[in-house]
């Protein structure tokens, strides 16, 4: 009986040091890649983090159909490893999967193979704002309008670039300038809006209509029939294929309630931020910087946002918005200023370029900006200021490769 007493207990010893040992060790986690994005048709180093890698663990890159191998994986550490994903990945957004002894493992959605480039064309919209966005699946995004009435219709300049349709349509907010060419586009080959042939786009997002707006534009922008838009919302994020849209203003709010409690319509432009191949894209409409008795919204804003490669400057350069305070965070690579010859409100003004020349590599100006006779100061000649060059076109390539030109077309 004694014999068979000390048989159990010595079993019982193996068994609780077993679990003693297996308790000790490291748990098997995924916690990130990085990069997390990277162009496809090329051999890619990604570093892993976790907890409890082991020499036997396996990796792949997986999507539907698609099971993509990892090679030459290397072990720093339990907590981080490198391994090298294959020229032969095509563009796809992955899931990591790692397999460990009997342990499988999965990050979701950890990995984006790009291919090829993105276009952002700002429009020549005289003294308004518009901007085309061509992703290199060829969907399309139409941030604003310009006003309506010019001699190139919105449609028009649409046309020029692509034979999609708007799959997305951001309004920052219902000033004329922004509005107008917006409700001359939904309203369809009839230009009336309200009747059958109006333009309803897949999604629409719009700062809060509270009817403050009493002008001629906002009736007949209430009358279409893609309206009402759907509300924007701060915090929101879409993605079309590998192009992120972050909403990061909206109604004077950054995520986290309005910064007061009157808002002008400038103060209300929804703000996004396009993230394409590590770059950043900041597009926020009228937006306030302090200047001109405004509410400093830019400044917070360049606080959350941090470091942008593409800045369209708020509110044609106008001397309420661009603050250095935010310029600094920002440090844009290019600037945009979306601006009508000889306009009458004088944009962009000369403060707000000298700040865009101590932080950014090169201006951009749609027309050619104030008239020095009626408005009394001119521009500097700089190497770095581009003036009246109508559409211009940005172009981000899958390895993040930047440049930004006039358009060809």
């Amino acid at each position: 009986m004694q014999n068979k007493e000390k048989v159990f207990q010595f079993k019982l010893s193996i068994l609780l040091s077993m679990l003693f040992l297996t308790s000790c060790r490291p748990l098997f986690v995924l916690e990130q890649i990085t990069p997390e994005q990277a162009p496809a048709d090329q051999e890619n180093e990604i570093t892993i983090t976790g907890s409890g890698f082991t020499d036997d663990i396996q990796l792949s890159l997986e999507a539907t159909g698609l099971k993509i191998p990892l090679g030459n994986i290397k072990i720093i550490n339990e907590t981080r490893l490198t391994a090298t994903i294959p020229s032969s990945a095509p563009a796809d957004i992955y899931d990591l999967v790692a397999t460990q002894e009997t342990q499988t493992t999965t990050l979701p959605q950890a990995f984006t193979l790009l291919s090829g480039t993105l276009k952002i064309y700002f429009l020549d919209v005289d003294q308004g704002d518009a901007t085309l966005i061509i992703t290199p699946e060829n969907e399309v995004i139409l941030i604003d309008g310009g006003p309506a009435r010019l001699d190139r219709k919105l449609s028009e300049a649409i046309n020029t670039y692509t034979n999609a349709p708007v799959s997305l349509l951001i309004l920052s907010h219902h000033d004329a300038d922004h509005l107008g060419g917006i409700v001359e586009y939904l309203s369809g080959e009839d230009g009336t809006a309200g009747t059958g042939d109006d333009i309803i786009p897949k999604k629409s997002l719009a700062p809060q209509d509270d009817r403050s707006c009493t002008s001629q534009t906002c009736h007949r922008y209430r009358t279409l029939l893609s309206y009402p838009l759907e509300r924007a919302y701060a915090g929101t994020t879409m993605e079309m294929s590998a192009l992120s849209i972050d909403v990061v203003s909206a109604d004077g709010n950054f995520g986290d309630g309005p910064l007061a409690n009157e808002l002008e319509e400038n103060e209300k432009s929804v703000g996004v931020i396009l993230k394409y191949a590590g770059r950043k894209i900041l597009i926020a409409g009228d937006l306030t910087g302090g200047g001109a008795d405004s509410l400093d919204l830019e400044t917070p804003l360049s606080v959350r946002t941090g470091a942008i490669d593409v800045l369209r400057v708020s509110h044609h350069g106008s001397i309420s918005s661009t603050p250095e305070s935010a310029l600094t965070n920002w440090a844009p690579q290019v600037s945009i200023i979306s601006t009508g010859t000889h306009n009458s409100y004088c944009h962009p003004h000369p403060d707000v370029i000298d700040r865009l020349m101590v932080e950014s590599e090169s201006i951009w100006l749609t027309g050619d900006g104030p008239n020095p006779e009626t408005c009394g100061h001119d521009l500097p000649l700089d190497s770095k200021l581009h003036r009246n060059q109508g559409d211009i076109l940005v172009e981000i390539d899958a390895d993040g490769t930047l440049r930004s030109q006039a358009s060809v077309n």
